[in-house]
């Protein structure tokens, strides 16, 4: 169990008049609780849920109680910074002394997990990336360590995802198109939850995204085309509709073509037909932003 369990444990006993000694009972001792409650030490599943049953709470409920874990503040933060400089290149400095607060946070940590310290050399290269220096043979370290991470593990969820996405500028493009094709694989699997393929299909935009405005077009409309052939579930209709556009945008030079002029008006009229009269302004607005072009 997480250290920062035990102050919600304690907030809710005290909340409900229930002494230490009422709580552990036979299954814990008292000294126990208390350094589980301070967050001095943790403890198993098993012997949290008598305890909550001690106090009359059910797991959902005490789960629900529960502030954000650092886990989700991680993959916020990387949300965040993919949004910001993969996409539009804005506030590119409030971003930069965000990231780098956050890596003399964690610098700072005593006994950062594995998974605390791929964190921290992610944060490192994205910042490296984002301050348009070159990476140094004394920071390549940082680049092997998360692209071995990413090799390493079976499959990649948000956190990969989301890795993957953040350090493009400096990946290899066949490592991106083979990225992909594993990404579409998944997409196209029945058996894949829904939430999962939802943001598969945002890394796969994301990245078609920054290849086009990195003058990658052809990739891009490859990877976008292959893409477009693939069923979506229908509570994915927006991200539907996003691959034929940024499939049409991938041509963006020949948009004089009355095919390509065609299939524009098709996906805004679309959009504002199924109420997303926002989602087709935002569109016509990224085509308006010259510095796609």
């Amino acid at each position: 169990m997480k250290n920062g369990y035990g102050s919600t444990f304690h907030s809710m006993r005290k909340n409900k008049n229930y002494s230490l000694r009422d709580v552990s009972l036979d299954y814990i001792s008292i000294a126990q609780l208390s350094k589980f409650e301070r967050g001095d030490s943790d403890i198993t599943l098993n012997k949290l849920a008598p305890l909550l049953d001690n106090i009359t709470l059910s797991t959902s409920e005490f789960i629900s109680e529960l502030p954000p874990t650092q886990f989700e503040d991680q993959l916020s933060f990387l949300e965040e910074i993919s949004q910001s400089y993969l996409l539009s290149n804005q506030n590119k400095q409030e971003l930069i002394q965000s990231i780098t607060k956050e890596i003399a946070r964690l610098t700072l940590a005593t006994k950062p997990s594995s998974a605390t310290k791929v964190y921290l050399s992610l944060l490192q290269l994205i910042n490296q990336i984002l301050t348009e220096k070159p990476i140094t043979s004394t920071q390549s370290f940082l680049k092997t360590e998360v692209i071995e991470y990413l090799f390493g593990v079976e499959r990649w969820y948000k956190f990969e995802l989301l890795a993957f996405v953040n350090i493009l500028p400096i990946l290899e493009l066949d490592f991106i198109k083979s990225a992909c094709s594993e990404l579409m694989r998944r997409v196209a699997d029945i058996d894949c939850p829904v939430s999962i393929k939802n943001n598969l299909v945002d890394a796969l935009l994301q990245t078609s995204v920054y290849l086009t405005r990195h003058k990658q077009n052809i990739t891009a409309k490859n990877i976008l085309s292959k893409f477009s052939k693939i069923a979506l579930p229908e509570q994915l209709f927006f991200k539907k509709i996003l691959v034929r556009f940024f499939l049409a945008y991938t041509q963006f030079k020949e948009f004089q073509s009355t095919t390509n002029q065609k299939t524009i008006t098709e996906i805004l009229v679309c959009l504002e037909n199924y109420d997303y009269p926002t989602r087709a302004n935002q569109l016509r607005n990224f085509l308006a932003d010259q510095s796609f072009v």
